[in-house]
């Protein structure tokens, strides 16, 4: 082999080695946390509570995971309930998971009309992520459409009993409110 072939192999191997260590560097675009989402949502006689799962670069659909709570629930067990469905909130999903919210929606409430029955409610959202969970209220702007309001009520982790319950009852009073 001439000089030319062997600074031809040098240049090759040089480039490809160097693009291999800068691959390794930890410049890479950091990606976006793992959100753990759910949905309480507070008709007249009962709560409604439904896992969200987040979508690839959007936002999130709702899944057939939905547990119906009577009023007079005690607190641990609306508590244990909120944190199983965030256990079950899967993040990253195509858009093309299969969805019947609105049905199961209205055979756990006995309703034909569920967007006549949403007018009336109110919706928190839970998310969790490693460091906090964060409590939003919304405002309703009827049939099931809702706008989230700026401020929202964090609890570092682990939380304590009771905690959970507390910010879910002070968002809930805060919803509708302008």
């Amino acid at each position: 082999m001439n000089i030319k072939t062997r600074y031809l192999i040098f240049k090759i191997l040089f480039k490809q080695n160097f693009r291999a260590f800068v691959s390794k560097l930890p410049w890479k675009r950091k990606r976006l946390t793992k959100w753990e989402r759910v949905n309480l949502i507070d008709f007249p006689q009962f709560y409604i509570i439904t896992t969200v799962h987040t979508v690839k670069d959007n936002g999130g659909i709702y899944s057939e995971n939905i547990t119906r709570l009577d009023k007079d629930v005690d607190f641990l067990n609306l508590e244990n309930k909120v944190l199983r469905h965030l256990d079950d909130s899967i993040w990253h999903i195509k858009q093309d998971f299969a969805r019947n919210w609105y049905r199961k929606v209205g055979e756990l409430t006995n309703q034909k009309n569920v967007n006549r029955l949403l007018k009336n409610s109110k919706m928190v959202s839970i998310n969790r992520n490693n460091q906090f969970l964060e409590i939003n209220s919304t405002i309703n702007r009827g049939s099931g459409k809702y706008d989230f309001k700026k401020k929202s009520i964090r609890l570092n982790l682990p939380i304590n009993s009771g905690e959970l319950y507390d910010g879910i009852e002070e968002a809930l009073s805060a919803c509708n409110k302008l």
